[in-house]
């Protein structure tokens, strides 16, 4: 399985456009917001000539710079030049008083404490705040905070697998051709799928019970997009894979979002019970797994609804053959 050290050799293998793309994400994940980039040729992971590199608006309205360099040799040099371009109201159109903050993203691992000290003194002699986030930050806070990125801008997959997007989901459970597949109108179910949708509404616990082949799946996956889009929650599947989870969870659910976790199978998922603790953190707050659907077949109804019960009385709907 991947790790920090993982990523971090993948970021520091990055070239610039690619590493400046990478951090603008990165920075609207730490809650900077959408950067206006101007080291970038829109559409592509060239760099083009810029001051900044990219920007943010403050809630006051000041400008937030960053500057992104893959400079390993004279970087301190590289760091006050670009600090002074941010500065420089004929390079950027705007008034040295009217910056906040500037961010440097560096990839160089071999900054003294007394270099890192010169640049905050050199901002800070200026007015100006210094956020410095070099390779080693960048490389713990995407493994451990911000996994998504790792997989849409590293091309790594944190984790086991077992926690997926929706479209990943219906992929994966596609690609079996002996299951009954999932890319198809939702038909003849109407009624279930109201009494459910009103059941959800009230319990933070659905489970849908049936015997194999009726549809569970499919009618869940119904339920659970039209919620998470009347709710603006986030919808997470998950498969198990008979694998440890709870890595997966934390790594994946951010604590700035609201969830609705599926569980397909759910008596095959040995860490049930860290996702029904995880539901019991979030009551009162908006964010974190608000909601979880579970599906599960009659034979083993009884084992899940006893792993269920002990955290939170859940609502059951049966699905019968048509």
């Amino acid at each position: 399985m991947p790790n920090a050290t993982d990523i971090k050799y993948r970021i520091d293998s990055l070239d610039g456009g690619e590493f400046q793309t990478l951090c603008d994400a990165y920075l609207c994940c730490r809650g900077y917001g959408v950067g206006y980039s101007l080291g970038m040729k829109t559409g592509t992971n060239k760099t083009a000539k810029g001051n900044p590199d990219t920007y943010f608006l403050s809630a006051d309205g000041k400008y937030i710079f960053s500057m992104y360099t893959t400079q390993q040799t004279d970087f301190v040099k590289k760091a006050i030049e670009d600090i002074d371009k941010c500065l420089d109201s004929s390079k950027t159109g705007v008034d040295a008083e009217s910056v906040s903050e500037i961010i440097l993203c560096y990839t160089c691992g071999r900054l003294t404490p007394g270099e890192h000290q010169q640049l905050i003194n050199y901002c800070a002699d200026q007015n100006v705040q210094l956020t410095m986030i070099g390779l080693d930050q960048l490389g713990e806070d995407i493994y451990s905070k911000y996994p998504k990125l790792a997989r849409d801008y590293l091309n790594i997959k944190i984790g086991s697998g077992q926690i997926m997007s929706v479209d990943e989901f219906i992929s994966g459970h596609d690609s079996n051709q002996i299951s009954a597949p999932l890319q198809t109108p939702f038909m003849f179910r109407e009624k279930e799928l109201q009494e459910a949708t009103i059941q959800l509404e009230t319990h933070n616990v659905l489970v849908i019970t049936g015997p194999a082949g009726v549809g569970k799946t499919r009618i869940a996956l119904e339920i659970c997009k039209n919620y998470c889009a009347s709710n603006a929650l986030e919808l997470l599947c998950v498969k198990s894979n008979r694998l440890e989870i709870y890595e997966d969870i934390i790594t994946t659910i951010d604590s700035k979002n609201g969830y609705l976790v599926f569980i397909d199978d759910a008596n095959e998922l040995a860490g049930l019970y860290f996702f029904l603790q995880f539901l019991n953190e979030s009551k009162g707050i908006d964010t974190g797994i608000q909601k979880i659907v579970l599906t599960v077949r009659d034979y083993a109804r009884s084992q899940v609804l006893k792993c269920v019960y002990d955290h939170e009385e859940p609502a059951v709907q049966r699905i019968d053959i048509l």
